[in-house]
C-alpha cells in the first residue's frame, strides 16, 4: 500500500495507508456500500438529485474516450458520491463505529479522487445483481508502448485483469482469470468484444492483432505498477478499448 501510494504521489500517512488497504482488499466494497447508503436515503436531500453514483458513473464511461470531459465527468461523480457520504453522516440516529466507518469511506473516496489525476480510475458498475467497481489505469504511454490496465473482481467472474497493449503495429489485448469458470464465462462472450474492439478502432489507424483468454491461480490484481507516460503521446486508442471491455463485462449476464 505505501508503493501504491507513492506511485500515484498521495501522501504516506497512516490515514490514506488505512484507507488504501481497505479500498483495495475487496474491491468494490467502497461502492457497493455507498450505493446501499443512497437507497437508504430515501426521501432526504441527497435522493432529490436526478442522477445516482451508478448513473453518474454511467456518464463518465460514456465520455472517457474524450479527454477535455474525462476528468470533469469524474469529479462529478466522486462529487456526487461526498454528498451521500456527508448525508450519511449527519444522521442522528447512527452508532460511533456507523460513523467510523462512513468516515473510512469518506478517505477512501479522497483517495479514488486524487489517483484519478494520475489517470487511475476506480468506476463503480453494476455487473449482473451485483455493485462493484473496476479499477482502469494507464500504466504506460511512451513512444515504443502504450498500455492500460483493467481490474475488477465479481463472486462470478472471481479476479479479473485485462491488458491492451499499442505498439506501432497493432494492438494486442489479454485477459485472465484467477480461475477457470471464470475464463469460460469471459471467453463465452469474446465474439461480441472482438466486434466491439473492432468498431472502436475504426476510425483510428490501428489494428487489433490479438485477443488471448487465459488463467493464473495466483493473480494480485492490487499490485501496484510504477506508471510511466508521457504527456505529449496519445493515448486515446487505449481509452477506447478500455470502454469496450468495461462495457463488454457490464453486458455478462452470469456475472
Amino acid at each position: 500500500e505505501k508503493e501504491y501510494l507513492e506511485i500515484y504521489r498521495q501522501p504516506v500517512t497512516l490515514d490514506n495507508l488505512q484507507s488504501c488497504m481497505a479500498l483495495t482488499g475487496k474491491r468494490g466494497s467502497t461502492f457497493k456500500k455507498i450505493v446501499k447508503l443512497e437507497g437508504q436515503l430515501s426521501g432526504r436531500e441527497i435522493s432529490q438529485k436526478e442522477e445516482s453514483i451508478l448513473k453518474e458513473a454511467e456518464d463518465f464511461l460514456s465520455s472517457m474516450d474524450k479527454e477535455e470531459s474525462r476528468q470533469e465527468s469524474f469529479d462529478r461523480m466522486i462529487s456526487h458520491t461526498r454528498e451521500v457520504l456527508e448525508e450519511s453522516i449527519a444522521q442522528r440516529d447512527l452508532s460511533y463505529l456507523d460513523v467510523k466507518e462512513l468516515q473510512s469511506a469518506y478517505k477512501q473516496v479522497s483517495l479514488i479522487l486524487g489517483f484519478s489525476k494520475e489517470e487511475n480510475y476506480e468506476i463503480p458498475v453494476q455487473i449482473g445483481e451485483e455493485v462493484t467497481s473496476i479499477n482502469l489505469k494507464i500504466v504506460q504511454g511512451t513512444s515504443d508502448r502504450k498500455e492500460v490496465k483493467i481490474t475488477l473482481e465479481t463472486e462470478v467472474l472471481g479476479k479479473v485483469e485485462a491488458r491492451f497493449v499499442e505498439m506501432d503495429d497493432g494492438l494486442e489485448g489479454s485477459v485472465l482469470t484467477d480461475y477457470m469458470d471464470g475464463k469460460e464465462i469471459l471467453e463465452s462472450y469474446m465474439e461480441g468484444l472482438q466486434s466491439a474492439l473492432t468498431k472502436a478502432l475504426e476510425e483510428t489507424k490501428t489494428e487489433m492483432k490479438s485477443l488471448f483468454f487465459g488463467v493464473n491461480e495466483k493473480l494480485d490484481i492490487h499490485a501496484p505498477e510504477r506508471k510511466e507516460r508521457d504527456g505529449n503521446i496519445d493515448i486515446s486508442v487505449l481509452y477506447k478499448v478500455a470502454k469496450e471491455f468495461i462495457y463488454y463485462v457490464k453486458g455478462i449476464k452470469e456475472a
